[in-house]
């Protein structure tokens, strides 16, 4: 069948449904492909056994298998009764020639042999050795194919398909025994240029020298020259092939490239293996369906409709490990104080790991009991000892206390969910959170230690320093001096009332350290505590999914006065001198907005009082930060992204005034100041290597470091490699 775009016929992601999959209402158009039956995503319910269509009826389309060694990947089409390449159908400007296409596999095989003591009555040059000890060999080979070019049809129409392996469905007898006595398939295939790559490397001995047997018994051997493994280029060559015939294919998708159920991807959409690149926020399962932001077409599920049902897990098992190094230039510098950033320094890096382990321990999925366990292990190094910026360029590095790589706990809490019936949605198996079905209204307590932006300041375009923007000013919202101690964790209850779909509102109260950027809490817990609370609202703007929260925030610690300090020592003031139990107060707004499938914007805004000591996060009174984030549907990497963001921070007149005088933070000083906000440009580019591995190169522009309009400006470039599971 020839697939075209779907008007709302059916309202899911294939024609014709499978059995048992229900109609929804009519949505605008979409490219149709297949959802891997295996995960349930983009239609509800999942028919029974998925894939299994009735041999009468039109199969749906499938994705493309994975190739064999030095093969590149099949683009997409229609598959066989055995789910194996057979061809592609793409209508004109969607999908096109899949030239980015990659195969790549690897192997690598040792062999020992050894023989008995045989009779030799004399021996030659090249003789079998009648007794010697056993051999080995080794070889290790990366088969590599690319597809380099494809032809198109000017109807726009194209297919390909594995040969001679596989044939079309439903193909007549008299064209099957056709094919088989052909060396090209009688199908019309793309004309395909394609290159192969093998690297390889090989070692060890044969028995007598790899001689003395015409039928050598190691065939491993013949691909080792020396004894010591050494690399070397086993292929490099080119392949063209030309197709012909008349047979069309269906569109369909290359397992592997999604894993979801269209090609490419929206922005948002995850494959059954977590993706680095695909930060879809921590509401994944608010709107019904596999993923969040839902695609264009997608509708949720009816409220008075059931979802479908969560399965038995009882827990959930992930681990992310993060490497950041970065490198700055030498700027200008006429003075240096005590917390500047240097002028030169050598390059910084961080390194953390994380476990992230949860079970349900009592109750079932709609009111049940959740432990969360994060072990975590972090080490390395920032500029010039984290300090001279108040938008610091690595948020990674707050979690790090010493430079030699330290485990410690980062999150132990406790997570009772209390549901109130009505509507239910599914939570997916992901990070801290085990798979199930919950209610919609609903209210989860949070007793233990985790951090405080787990509970508040979301934003799903800028979030995770780890897969998004480095710098902890668009991370977290820098004017919200958050509850925390150096490695960013702390002790609190929360309360999140998720009311409906469209709203929720969280509470927490934290302990606060005992003193600036420590790592003791103080646990005088009536005078020392950060409470929080935001409200969010979820709603769609043309079709497109966004959100918008507002928060306020009241931090009570034992902290210094910037007036006082400088009514005390007007030179060199010290603002530790005048610590007492004080209040610090402010108030913040994040928002995110789906512009299209593929591009998202963002912002925050945050104020503080200004009046007190920078407590916990960083020196910011007054922050503004904006962005967009690309997904790379466009040039054909679906999983890859681009952010662009800008930041402005400021500060109160108290603490400028402060500053000016030779005061100090605890994470800036320049010893005097000529004001200016700070000024922040980060851009970035993360690349999907494969699922779960993703390297970031990332650049950043700081003008007037720490306010100081006679330092800077600073450009800042980093390498971060990530990987989950």
């Amino acid at each position: 069948m020839i697939v075209v775009e779907g008007w709302g016929e059916t309202g899911v992601s294939r024609y014709p449904p499978a059995e048992g999959e229900r109609y929804s209402q009519r949505g605008p158009a979409m490219s149709a492909g297949e959802g891997r039956g295996e995960t349930g995503v983009s239609r509800y319910p999942p028919a029974e056994g998925e894939r299994n269509v009735p041999s009468g009826e039109p199969g749906p389309p499938a994705g493309a298998e994975p190739t064999g060694m030095n093969d590149a990947a099949s683009p997409p089409g229609s598959t066989t009764t055995n789910g194996v390449q057979a061809g592609a159908d793409a209508p004109e400007g969607k999908i096109g020639a899949a030239w980015y296409r990659a195969s790549a596999h690897a192997q690598a095989t040792v062999a020992s042999q050894a023989h008995n003591v045989l009779p030799s009555p004399y021996i030659g040059r090249n003789s079998l050795l009648p007794r010697e000890p056993p051999a080995t060999s080794m070889t290790g080979t990366l088969f590599l194919a690319a597809r380099l070019r494809e032809s198109e049809r000017n109807d726009g129409q194209t297919i390909f398909r594995k040969w001679p392996e596989v044939f079309p469905q439903r193909l007549s007898p008299e064209a099957e025994k056709t094919a088989e006595n052909q060396a090209i398939p009688p199908v019309n295939v793309r004309s395909l240029l394609a290159t192969y790559f093998s690297p390889e490397i090989a070692g060890g001995t044969g028995l007598s020298r790899t001689s003395g047997s015409v039928g050598l018994p190691d065939g491993e051997i013949t691909s080792a020259g020396i004894a010591e493994p050494a690399p070397y280029l086993a292929r490099l060559f080119p392949c063209q092939t030309f197709g012909h015939g008349d047979e069309r294919g269906t569109v369909g998708e290359g397992q592997g490239d999604t894993g979801v159920s269209r090609y490419p991807p929206a922005e948002g959409e995850r494959t059954p293996e977590r993706g680095p690149a695909m930060n879809i926020g921590e509401r994944q399962a608010d709107i019904g369906v596999s993923r969040y932001p839902p695609a264009e077409g997608e509708r949720n599920v009816p409220s008075g409709v059931r979802q479908p049902p969560a399965g038995v897990a009882w827990y959930s098992a992930h681990e992310q490990a993060t490497v950041v190094t970065q490198v700055h230039n030498v700027f200008p510098s006429p003075y240096i104080g005590k917390n500047s950033l240097l002028p030169r320094e050598p390059p910084a890096t961080s390194m953390t790991g994380t476990l992230f382990f949860a079970a349900r321990l009592w109750g079932p999925e709609r009111s049940d009991g959740q432990l969360i366990f994060n072990p975590e292990i972090a080490g390395g190094t920032g500029f010039s000892r984290t300090s001279g910026i108040a938008g610091f360029p690595n948020f990674e590095i707050t979690r790090v206390g010493v430079a030699k790589p330290t485990p410690y706990l980062a999150r132990l809490y406790l997570r009772q969910t209390f549901g109130f019936g009505g509507e239910r949605e599914r939570a997916a198996d992901d990070i801290n959170q085990v798979a199930g079905e919950r209610d919609v209204h609903r209210l989860d307590v949070i007793v233990g230690k985790l951090a405080a932006p787990d509970v508040a300041d979301d934003n799903r375009y800028a979030k995770d320093p780890r897969t998004e923007f480095l710098n902890w000013a668009l991370a977290v919202n820098g004017a919200w001096d958050y509850p925390a101690n150096v490695r960013g964790y702390t002790y609190g209850v929360a309360l999140d009332y998720n009311h409906s779909k469209n709203w929720s509102l969280d509470y927490a109260v934290f302990a606060e350290p005992a003193f600036a950027n420590g790592g003791p809490l103080d646990w005088h817990l009536l005078k020392a505590q950060g409470q929080v609370a935001e409200l969010e609202e979820r709603y769609e703007l043309s079709g497109r999914p966004g959100a918008t929260r507002l928060m306020t925030f009241l931090n009570h610690a034992h902290m210094g006065n910037y007036n006082e300090a400088l009514a005390e020592m007007p030179v060199d003031p010290d603002v530790t001198k005048t610590r007492s139990y004080r209040y610090k107060y402010g108030f913040c707004v994040s928002i995110d907005q789906a512009l299209t499938d593929d591009l998202g914007f963002f912002s925050r805004l945050g104020w503080n009082d200004g009046h007190t000591e920078s407590w916990a996060f960083t020196a910011i009174d007054r922050t503004a930060s904006a962005g967009l984030v690309l997904g790379g549907r466009r040039w054909c990497r679906p999983y890859d992204r681009v952010g662009l963001a800008g930041v402005l921070n400021g500060l109160s007149g108290p603490h400028r005034a402060y500053l000016a005088a030779g005061g100090l933070d605890f994470i800036i000083g320049d010893g005097r100041l000529r004001y200016g906000p700070e000024e922040i440009l980060e851009i970035y580019y993360a690349l999907q290597v494969r699922a779960g591995i993703a390297v970031t190169f990332d650049f950043q522009e700081v003008g007037n470091p720490a306010y100081n309009r006679d330092r800077g400006p600073v450009s800042i470039g980093s390498i971060r490699v990530h990987f989950e599971h």
